[in-house]
């Protein structure tokens, strides 16, 4: 239980820093009550823990869309903050090399008002700068490349 109030604490922590809106709440229930809840049976704890985090992103696999459309400069001022976002969190948990594959902060789960990056976009650390490609979608496709700052931005899918 205190791992999960650590847990929850950092979550909020997070959140308040990435201007990330969320309506969460504190559940009392045991780990098997929240098991039972969703349909997941069984004795082994990892096995439970590993069924709800699949459930969890199965859940939050369809994020809200806006109805509005993006234009060239939207699609860039959204962009700059999601990697202005992803510069906070580097430099606070002082992270110095990433994989593209991490998913301790996935980059499609980054708001910026109602508009969410593609899942074609990806980023990676190493040297303590980030790599990045967001991308986002509405009528027309825009993609941003940053190759190790925000100034070095560029049109298009990196190379």
């Amino acid at each position: 239980e205190t791992s999960f109030k650590n847990f929850y604490k950092t979550w909020k922590d997070i959140e308040s820093e990435l201007s990330i809106k969320t309506n969460t709440s504190e559940n009392v229930k045991s780990l098997d009550e929240i098991a039972k809840m969703y349909g997941i049976e069984t004795n082994n704890i990892t096995t439970t823990l590993l069924e709800l985090d699949l459930y969890s992103k199965e859940f939050i696999k369809d994020k809200p869309k806006s109805n509005k459309e993006l234009d060239q400069d939207t699609a860039k001022r959204y962009a700059n903050e999601v990697y202005k976002k992803l510069e906070n969190y580097i430099e606070k948990e002082k992270i110095t090399d990433l994989n593209k594959e991490d998913v301790s902060l996935p980059i499609t789960l980054i708001p910026v008002e109602d508009y969410y990056p593609t899942n074609n976009s990806w980023y990676y650390v190493k040297s303590s700068k980030i790599y990045a490609y967001i991308e986002y979608e509405s009528n027309t496709k825009y993609s941003y490349c940053y190759q190790g700052s925000i100034n070095t931005r560029m049109e298009g899918e990196c190379k």
